[in-house]
C-alpha cells in the first residue's frame, strides 16, 4: 500500500519536555512508533498539516514501512509513543484505512 494506513491524534512534546527542538519537515517525517510493546518504523504524512512545531497537537495520517507487522497491534483507540532518539510525542489511533 502506497498511502497511509491510519489516522491518529498526535501531541508533539514541547522542547522543554524533551521533544524536538525544531518543526517537523514539510512533507513526511520518519520516526519510530512504540505501540503494544513493538517498535515500528512510520512516516507521518505532514504535507496536509504543514510542519508541526513542538508542543502542537494534530490529526495526521501515518504510513507504516511494514504494515504486515503493524496490523497485528494497531487498533482504533490504541495509544502509542513516537520516538526520534528520544520520546517526542504521544498519540491515539483514530481510524484505520485498511
Amino acid at each position: 500500500m502506497n498511502g497511509p494506513q491510519i489516522r491518529a491524534h498526535v501531541h508533539f512534546l514541547p522542547a522543554d519536555a524533551g521533544g524536538r527542538k525544531t518543526d517537523t519537515p514539510t512533507d513526511r517525517f520518519g520516526c519510530i512508533m512504540e505501540i503494544s510493546g513493538k517498535n515500528l518504523d512510520v512516516s507521518l504524512m505532514v504535507g496536509e498539516t504543514g510542519p508541526v512545531a513542538p508542543g502542537n497537537t494534530v490529526e495526521i495520517d501515518i504510513q507504516f514501512l511494514d504494515w504486515e507487522s503493524a496490523r497485528t497491534v494497531v487498533d482504533e483507540g490504541s495509544a502509542f509513543t513516537l520516538r526520534d532518539f528520544r520520546r517526542i510525542g504521544q498519540g491515539v489511533v483514530l481510524k484505520s484505512y485498511v
